[in-house]
């Protein structure tokens, strides 16, 4: 059974993360006792009981290709996003989490395939040196099924990342200094 308590570390970088890029509501699925909410918080006492980086290792060890993320939602609602359908997910999610309310939410991508983009970014960056692209940092934002991608000049370098890594990528002005879980 999962430990009782919030954990810091993966679970607290999802979440910011999750804050920072904003949590769409739509392809949402509430489970569970709680009410649906569509915009991430801190987390409330609700959701500080229980171990949310135990629920995430199991996600990724069990769920690798469906798994892509958690998020604390406004009134401490826990929402894990996942590639649909994902019935099986769907059900050992709701027996991990137990009695904690949560909604289960749709996601583009999983966690693996935003983190293997990121790793290729990053991986090319000494390329993208070469044709006059800087990049700062690349992290993958698994509410919006995307890698954000943060260089100097957005603008000039949007089309040729997006040409070489599809449309998974938006490109950002500035630094981004987290990049994810196993990153």
């Amino acid at each position: 059974m999962v430990t009782r308590r919030l954990a810091a570390g993966v679970g607290a970088a999802a979440t910011v993360l999750a804050l920072l890029t904003g949590c769409a509501g739509q392809g949402s699925l509430p489970v569970g006792p709680g009410p649906e909410r569509s915009a991430p918080a801190p987390p409330s006492s609700r959701s500080s009981d229980i171990d949310l980086s135990a629920v995430e290792r199991y996600a990724r060890e069990h769920f690798p290709g469906v798994f892509a993320g958690i998020a604390v939602e406004a009134g401490g609602v826990v929402a894990v996003y996942r590639v649909p359908p994902a019935p099986e997910f769907d059900r050992a999610v709701g027996q991990e989490l137990g009695p904690t309310p949560f909604v289960l939410r749709d996601a583009a991508r999983s966690e693996r395939e935003l983190q293997s983009i990121t790793r290729q970014v990053l991986d090319d960056a000494g390329y993208w040196r070469s044709q006059g692209i800087e990049i700062h940092g690349a992290g993958p934002d698994f509410v919006n099924g995307v890698v954000q991608v943060m260089t100097p000049r957005p603008d000039a370098a949007a089309g040729p990342l997006r040409a070489r890594y599809g449309d998974v990528i938006v490109v950002r002005e500035g630094i981004m200094a987290f990049v994810g879980p196993g990153g």
